[in-house]
């Protein structure tokens, strides 16, 4: 009955808001590259083809991260390392805030790609412990419009952030204030739920989810079909801006509102799903 139904802590909600506005930094920072292109290619006078690696150093840091992250992630309590990707992600933010040249937003590039592929194991330990199980759909719903919705500021609404910030370098800067915010309350803030605690992975071999998860076609289905739609989606955020104000004669403004219209539909579709498909609800054993 949903008389009956287990209510999510405060501090669960606290804990996720924090969380929340990580993920609107982190995927501004993700989807947002593309439409910041053209004004980090005219201050810091680098080739197109530079650029374009920014995206692809990204991508192929999370591949070589995403299976020891995993692992790892199931070995650490989330304030430690929820933290220690929160601290990548600021450091990201800041480097290329202060970028003098490409070598500093490479490297920049390359701690964002350790906070996209690290955040999510760590970010499901948080849930099991703080929200309850009738509640995790509504909160995975939450969490998608949080990163949705950084990434319609980082397209849709970049240009007005540029000229309210007085440009791209001190939007990384607002960014890194924002992530460094974050990560300093929840390292001073976060604690484990004491009435459900985190189950963390103890001996055995650390290989052993890996070997269960390939035992699984699915799995290999699913590692076979991303490549692909990873590589045209990183191609087209990331250079269309581009063409758009260079060769389709298109202004930055209206580049950002034809880009963005992909994750505002992702945004919508995220703030209703939760509410129109409730969990449905089991009875206990």
């Amino acid at each position: 009955m949903n008389a009956s139904k287990e209510r999510t802590p405060g501090f669960g909600w606290y804990s996720m808001i924090l969380i929340f506005l990580a993920l609107f930094v982190g995927n501004f920072m993700n989807l947002g590259l593309g439409m910041l292109i053209p004004s980090i290619r005219e201050d810091l006078g680098i080739s197109l083809e530079v650029a374009g690696s920014f995206s692809g150093i990204s991508f192929i840091t999370q591949v070589i991260i995403a299976i020891p992250v995993a692992i790892l992630s199931t070995r650490l309590k989330p304030k430690a390392s929820i933290g220690l990707i929160l601290i990548c992600l600021t450091a990201a933010c800041l480097l290329h805030g202060f970028a003098t040249g490409a070598a500093m937003i490479i490297v920049g590039r390359i701690l964002l790609a350790v906070f996209l592929g690290a955040y999510a194991g760590p970010i499901s330990m948080v849930k099991s412990t703080w929200i309850p199980t009738d509640n995790i759909q509504s909160v995975n719903g939450l969490q998608e419009v949080s990163s949705t919705f950084g990434q319609v500021i980082g397209t849709a609404g970049v240009t007005a952030l540029l000229t309210a910030l007085s440009g791209w370098k001190n939007v990384m800067l607002f960014l890194g204030v924002v992530a460094g915010i974050v990560t300093i309350v929840w390292f001073l803030s976060y604690k484990d739920n004491p009435e459900r605690p985190v189950q963390l992975s103890s001996g055995g071999s650390v290989l052993a989810p890996l070997k269960e998860a390939l035992g699984h076609k699915e799995i290999w289905l699913l590692a076979i079909g991303w490549p692909g739609t990873t590589l045209v989606w990183i191609a087209f955020t990331t250079y269309w801006p581009t063409y758009a104000t260079e060769i389709a004669g298109m202004s930055l403004n209206a580049a950002g509102l034809a880009i963005g219209m992909i994750p505002i539909g992702s945004f919508i579709a995220c703030l209703v799903w939760p509410a129109s498909e409730p969990l449905p609800s089991y009875p206990s054993p």
